[in-house]
């Protein structure tokens, strides 16, 4: 009776984990698309707020929301434009 060929893992597990990868950076991708465009909306909203004539009249503590408003929204752009730069291609 003859023997029967074991087979042999030949490590081929490369496209498998790239396939994985491949999809894995486009869902940050879209995601990151998705963040970008939110804050910036936000921070051109909370801009248009600061640099209105009526700012100057709210209270001090209002103000400070809006700041804090202001800062994360111009981090959340930032950090989500490191993400969408590179998938560019534009630098």
């Amino acid at each position: 009776m003859p023997k029967k060929k074991k087979s042999e893992f030949d490590g081929r597990i490369w496209p498998v984990i790239l396939d994985f990868n491949i999809q894995l950076d486009s869902q940050l991708t879209s995601k990151a698309n998705f963040l970008f465009s939110a804050s910036t909306l936000i921070l051109l909203f909370v801009l248009n707020k600061a640099l209105s004539s009526g700012f100057d009249a709210i209270a001090g503590a209002a103000k400070a929301a809006w700041s804090i408003l202001l800062a994360g929204a111009f981090l959340s752009s930032l950090t989500s434009l490191m993400i969408v730069l590179p998938r560019l291609r534009i630098f």
